[in-house]
């Protein structure tokens, strides 16, 4: 199983950005950061990768499906 993470950061401008780490029950972890400034629209986003159970292999794929089809 993995776990999605709302992450956040500072960008150069110095606006708050937030990115979703994901984790692996064998401790395998990758990150997208920066996906976008809008708090809410990351943490929908990493819900909906909890509830449909993402394998982390697709994790990067469904993230920029979602981020070209939704346009967060």
């Amino acid at each position: 199983m993995v776990e999605y993470l709302l992450t956040e950061g500072k960008s150069s401008e110095n606006t708050t950005e937030y990115g979703i780490l994901a984790v692996e029950d064998s401790g395998q972890m990758l990150l997208i950061d920066s996906i976008a400034e809008n708090r809410s629209d990351v943490r929908s986003l990493c819900e909906m990768l909890t509830e449909l159970e993402v394998e982390l292999c697709h994790f990067e794929n469904v993230v920029e499906d979602y981020l070209t089809d939704f346009c967060i």
